[in-house]
């Protein structure tokens, strides 16, 4: 029978673990220097998008949509009732319905105040912050 003879292998010296945690933070350093540029741009850029105009008057905002059953929840300044038409206006979306049927808490009603959120179907996505105007 032969014998294998082991291999002697040499150790080798680490640098000391100082060094190491000094690089990473100065490299964290930089990236939060990246990130503080990047959210100044992005705010610049925000402010520069213009508001489309509607032709009637602002009665509410959308607060919530439920897509699976086209739905806008929407928190009124001023009245509306059933049969009145609107405008909801935001983003790319900018169309018109009128008011088929309104509920509080699953109740369907006629009329809603101001300060009421209602539910109300609406013919296209939106989403929250568009503005609704009643023409």
């Amino acid at each position: 029978m032969v014998t294998k003879k082991k291999k002697k292998t040499k150790k080798v010296a680490k640098k000391p673990a100082k060094k190491k945690v000094a690089k990473k933070k100065i490299a964290k350093k930089r990236i939060i220097k990246k990130k503080i540029k990047k959210a100044t741009r992005q705010k610049k850029i925000v402010k520069s998008i213009k508001i489309k105009e509607s032709e009637g008057k602002l009665i509410g905002r959308v607060v919530h949509f439920f897509d699976h059953i086209g739905v806008a929840v929407i928190k009124l300044n001023s009245g509306l009732s059933a049969k009145d038409k609107i405008q909801i206006v935001g983003g790319d979306i900018d169309f018109k319905q009128e008011v088929k049927s309104m509920q509080i808490e699953h109740r369907g009603i006629k009329k809603a105040k101001a300060k009421d959120e209602i539910g109300l179907k609406v013919s296209k996505k939106v989403r929250p912050g568009y503005r609704v105007f009643k023409i």
